[in-house]
């Protein structure tokens, strides 16, 4: 199942799972932070993994601004799922989210979000 969450993200690797290193550090606080200032989302759309296998559970952290509009600018990978397709389909599906404005004076990559593979 593909769906986006809103905690703080790295890849997964064989140490621990995806909440254990999606929560972690001060990025927690910054996803909370934007998760209140969601108005409009939508589900994370990754397209099919070309061998017909299934993604093996990983995490996107994208950082961004949000515009006085209340659309994800300056958007960036904080942390890659090491999968091109699937940090892709992580921007792609942010594009479409719409946020509380932003004011004029947030810094660039004041707001993060994350997207979850399980």
């Amino acid at each position: 199942m593909l769906t986006a969450v809103l905690v703080a993200l790295s890849v997964l690797g064989s140490s621990g799972s995806v909440d254990d290193r999606c929560a972690a550090g001060r990025w927690a606080q910054v996803v909370r932070d934007t998760e209140i200032r969601i108005v409009h989302e939508e589900p994370l759309r990754v397209p099919r993994d070309a061998l017909g296998t299934k993604y093996e559970p990983t995490c996107v952290r994208l950082v961004f601004t949000v515009d006085t509009k209340g659309v994800a600018t300056e958007i960036r990978i904080g942390i890659s799922s090491v999968n091109r397709a699937l940090d892709r389909g992580a921007i792609e599906t942010l594009k479409k989210y719409r946020f509380l404005p932003g004011k004029p004076d947030d810094l660039p990559g004041a707001s993060a979000l994350v997207f979850r593979i399980e």
